[in-house]
C-alpha cells in the first residue's frame, strides 16, 4: 500500500481527476456489463466469452490502445486460452504475495474453493482456509519493459 500510496502522491499527477481515466468492462455476463455501464463504473462495456470465443474485431479495435487491465477472480476459473486471446504480451506473477480480496459469502463458497485450490495443488493454509478470498497479482507487459525492470524491482515486498 505504501508504494500505491508514494506513486498516486506523486506532484506530476496531482492534477489527474477522473475524466483522465477511461474504463472498458469486459465480463461474459451481460447483466454485468449493463451495471457497469449504466452505473457510470464503464465507459465502454463488452460482453465477451474468453474462454469460448476469440475477440471480435469491434473489441479488438476497442481494448487495442488499453494501457491497463484489471481483473478481479478471474485466475481462479479462466485459463490461459482467455489470457493468451486478451494479452499477447509477457506476463508476469509477483511471487509469493496475495492481496484480500473479499470474505466468502457462505461456508459453501469457501469450500467450492478450497476444494478447487487443492485439486490445483495450491495449498490454502493460512490463506482461503482463514475465511477469505485472496488476490494473486499478474502483470502483462511488454517483453523489453520486462527486461528493463522485473516485476520483483518494479514492485518490491
Amino acid at each position: 500500500m505504501d508504494a500505491l500510496y508514494e506513486h498516486w502522491g506523486q506532484t506530476k499527477i496531482s492534477g489527474a481527476t477522473s475524466e483522465d481515466i477511461e474504463v472498458i468492462g469486459l465480463d461474459q455476463a451481460e447483466n454485468a456489463i449493463a451495471f457497469g455501464k449504466e452505473s457510470g463504473l464503464l465507459n465502454e462495456a463488452l460482453a465477451v466469452n474468453l474462454q469460448s470465443e476469440p475477440l471480435s474485431a469491434l473489441a479488438t479495435e476497442k481494448l487495442t490502445p488499453v494501457d491497463l487491465v484489471m481483473s478481479t477472480g478471474c485466475v481462479g476459473y479462466l485459463t490461459e486460452k482467455s489470457f493468451d486471446r486478451l494479452l499477447p504480451a509477457v506476463t508476469e506473477k509477483l511471487e509469493d504475495q496475495t492481496f484480500f480480496q473479499r470474505d466468502f459469502a457462505s461456508d459453501d463458497e469457501q469450500e467450492q474453493v478450497l476444494s478447487q485450490l487443492r485439486d490445483g495443488g495450491v495449498d490454502p493454509t493460512g490463506k482461503e482456509a482463514e475465511g477469505h478470498f485472496l488476490a494473486e497479482f499478474y502483470l502483462s507487459r511488454l517483453t523489453q519493459d520486462v527486461a528493463e525492470m522485473p516485476i520483483e524491482r518494479l514492485l518490491p515486498a
